[in-house]
């Protein structure tokens, strides 16, 4: 679905596919966290859900680890260095899920807050 939806999304603004490869381990997290069950009787158990998910996926230090993996990828990109121009077109060249495949977070935040 995320990567059917990019490439559509990405024609309003050329910026949007870098946009999207800082949300996409986001997205995939809020995938496989979230329970979204139709039933109303289960009210309780998404806002429980996606408490739990906030907590565990959004908090700054692991959004700025998912970030810094994810920007390493991108500035391995060929078109990073040579054509920056020509970078949300190669972003689009694959699914944005298979750019995330090398992205590991660092063992330890490179960015600390004293």
């Amino acid at each position: 679905m995320f990567d059917t939806w990019v490439p559509a999304r990405s024609s309003d603004s050329p910026k949007f596919p870098v946009f999207a490869l800082l949300m996409a381990p986001l997205y995939a997290s809020f995938m496989s966290s979230v329970s979204s069950s139709s039933s109303s009787s289960c009210e309780g158990q998404l806002e429980s859900t996606v408490v739990d998910w906030l907590d565990q996926h959004c908090s700054l230090p692991t959004v700025r680890q998912s970030a810094v993996a994810t920007l390493s990828v991108l500035s391995k990109s060929p078109s990073m260095a040579a054509n920056p121009d020509k970078l949300p077109q190669e972003l689009l060249s694959k699914p944005i899920s298979s750019w995330l495949a090398d992205a590991q977070p660092p063992s330890h935040s490179p960015c600390t807050l004293r």
